[in-house]
Parts: structure tokens; C-alpha cells; sequence
């Protein structure tokens, strides 16, 4: 009987217990999210942008800046296949050299097709699967 009284009450959460084991290990399997993420150019990209072109993921906006103007725009990420854009501008005149690589900046992130993302680093892949960018993850200003 009293081995019962033991048992009984970890027989009746057992279920439970499953659930929140099951629900846990699904949520880990999900697509990676960028909501809440910002990305700066890694170095070998920032010499033209002085380090300031950046992205930031927000749960259903892009945004950010190219060197000379902020933008912001749509996105969708399903863990792998990324689509940014259309994206909009503010119109600020910068030296050509900071426009020429603004243009650069946002052609990649309007090209960008798939994405790998870990903690610390974002690869944005053309539709060929050719590296287009590598960003460092920065965090929030």
C-alpha cells in the first residue's frame, strides 16, 4: 500500500511530464527565428560602409542602415529561404563612394534568397547558393 501512495502520484504526473517533454522538444524543432535580431557587415565587407551598415529583424519588419540613409522594409524567413523587400529610404546625400556601397548594401539584402543563421552569424546565399554577405550579430543600440 504505501509503495502505491509512492508510485501513484508519479504515475499521475507521468502524462504531464511527456506533454511538457513533447511541447519542449517541437518548439526546438521549429524554424530559428530573426525576430529581434540585428546584424552588422562582418569586416571583410565594412570598409566601404565605415562600419555602420546594419540589419536588424523585427517580427515582421526589416530595418537598418546602409552607410548613408536607414531603411526599413518587409520580410519573410521560414528558417531557410529569406526574402527581403520591397524596401524603403530615407534620401540623404552621402560622398559617392558611401552611395556606391549603399546601393551595393541593399542590392545584397534585396538578392538575398536563403539564409544561415547561427548565434553569432548571418550568411545571406543568392538563389545559386552563392555567399553574398556575412554579418556579426550586434546588440541592440
Amino acid at each position: 500500500m504505501t509503495r502505491l501512495r509512492v508510485l501513484l502520484p508519479a504515475l499521475l504526473l507521468a502524462p504531464g511530464f511527456v506533454a511538457a517533454l513533447t511541447s519542449a522538444l517541437s518548439a526546438d524543432d521549429r524554424a530559428p527565428s530573426l525576430a529581434g535580431s540585428e546584424w552588422g557587415l562582418a569586416r571583410e565587407h565594412d570598409a566601404s560602409h565605415g562600419g555602420e551598415a546594419f540589419v536588424q529583424f523585427r517580427k515582421d519588419r526589416v530595418m537598418g542602415h546602409g552607410g548613408c540613409n536607414r531603411f526599413s522594409g518587409s520580410y519573410t524567413f521560414d528558417g531557410t529561404r529569406l526574402a527581403i523587400g520591397p524596401l524603403v529610404t530615407t534620401r540623404k546625400a552621402c560622398a559617392p563612394a558611401i552611395m556606391s556601397a549603399e546601393r551595393a548594401f541593399l542590392g545584397l539584402l534585396r538578392r538575398a534568397a536563403t539564409a544561415t543563421a547561427t548565434h553569432t552569424a548571418l550568411v545571406l546565399k543568392d538563389s545559386s547558393g552563392a555567399p553574398l554577405a556575412t554579418f556579426r550579430r550586434r546588440d541592440w543600440d
